[in-house]
């Protein structure tokens, strides 16, 4: 588990590469961080528009969801 103070002795510009590289790695992480980002912003309106928009991308969803993903399915990020 890693700690706050690592975090901190990583050093700002080496973590911003490490978290761009998950970003760019990850769509989970990258759509959790583009949240997080818009929230520092204090807009709303970005926020609800980006919920919007992942509820739009379920809608025209046609993927089925077994019953066994269904509970990871629920709680995605």
């Amino acid at each position: 588990m890693i700690t706050k103070e690592q975090l901190i002795n990583i050093g700002s510009e080496k973590l911003a590469e490490i978290i761009l590289s998950l970003y760019n790695s990850n769509i989970s992480i990258q759509k959790q961080l583009d949240v997080i980002l818009a929230s520092l912003d204090e807009d709303p309106k970005k926020i609800v528009s980006m919920i919007k928009a992942e509820i739009a991308s379920l809608k025209k969803s046609s993927r089925f969801i077994d019953y066994y993903e269904s509970g990871d399915f629920a709680y995605q990020d």
